[in-house]
C-alpha cells in the first residue's frame, strides 16, 4: 500500500517506512486505485479510490463518549478513584481504546493489521503524553499474549472487541466498517479461546464486545447492556 505525504514530514513518516511505499506528493492523488494512505491535518487518513472522503478517528469521538461515562466504562470497572490498566488486544480502529484513555485509563492498543496500526500510531501521536497514556504496538494480539511472560501482562482488564458477526440487514455499514471489513483477515481462533487466554494472571477481567443479540461465548461473570451493544464480562482465572 502507499503512503502519501508532503515533503516536510518526511522524517516523521519513516516511522511506517517498513510497511508502506512512501511517495512525496504536495496533494491527494485522484488517480490511485485502491486503499492508500494520504498525510492530513497533521495525522494518517485511510482513502480508496477516488473518493474523496477519506477515514480516521476523530479525536472529537472519543473525547465525547469519554464525557458520557457509558456502558463501556461500567464493563471495565472505570470510576472517579479506579483507573484500570487496560490491554485493548483488538485495537481496530481505535475507538474504545482511546475512549478508555480519555477517561484516564492506561491502555496498550495491539493491532496486526499494518494500516489500522500506522491509522491509529499517528493518532497518538497528535497527543502529548501527559494528556492521554495510550501507546500503540504492532502485533498479532494472540501471540502476545501467548508468548508474553505474567510480569509482562500486568493489565487489570483485557477488552476484546472482535469483529461481529455479518449481518443479514440489506444496509450497510458505515465506511469506517466497511474498510475495517474489508482490510482484516478472518481470526482463525475461536472466541472462547481468545477468553481463556485472556483470563490468564494477573487479568482482573476480560471484558467481550458483543452486539445485543449476539450470543455469548461461554459463561459471562456478568453483563452490561446498552441499546445496541452489550459487555460480556468473565472474571480472570484467579478471581
Amino acid at each position: 500500500m502507499q503512503l502519501y505525504f508532503p515533503p516536510e514530514v518526511l522524517e516523521l513518516v519513516q516511522t511506517w517506512a517498513t510497511d508502506f511505499e512512501l511517495v512525496e506528493s504536495a496533494r491527494r492523488p485522484l488517480d490511485a486505485a485502491g486503499f492508500y494512505l494520504w498525510w492530513r491535518n497533521g495525522r494518517l487518513e485511510l482513502y480508496r479510490g477516488q473518493d474523496p472522503h477519506g477515514v480516521c478517528l476523530q479525536p472529537a469521538e472519543f473525547e465525547r463518549r469519554a464525557t458520557m461515562r457509558g456502558e463501556l466504562a461500567r464493563a471495565c470497572g472505570v470510576t472517579t478513584a479506579h483507573k484500570p490498566r487496560v490491554l485493548d488486544a483488538m485495537a481496530g480502529m481505535g475507538l474504545d481504546g482511546m475512549t478508555l484513555s480519555a477517561l484516564g485509563c492506561a491502555v496498550v492498543l495491539i493491532e496486526r493489521d499494518p494500516t489500522l496500526w500506522a491509522l491509529l500510531d499517528s493518532l497518538v501521536r497528535m497527543f502529548d503524553v501527559n494528556d492521554f497514556d495510550a501507546r500503540v504496538v504492532h502485533a498479532d494480539a494472540w501471540k502476545w499474549l501467548e508468548g508474553s511472560e505474567p510480569a509482562d501482562r500486568t493489565f487489570d482488564v483485557v477488552y476484546l472487541d472482535p469483529m461481529f458477526p455479518a449481518r443479514r440487514k440489506g444496509a450497510l455499514p458505515g465506511k469506517p466498517m466497511q474498510f475495517l471489513s474489508e482490510l482484516t483477515k478472518p481470526d482463525p481462533h475461536a472466541l472462547v479461546d481468545w477468553i481463556r487466554l485472556a483470563r490468564r494472571p494477573p487479568a482482573v477481567r476480560v471484558v467481550v464486545k458483543r452486539r445485543l443479540r449476539d450470543p455469548a461465548a461461554g459463561v459471562p461473570d456478568w453483563q452490561i447492556k446498552g441499546r445496541s451493544v452489550r459487555y460480556d464480562v468473565y472474571r480472570g482465572a484467579n478471581r
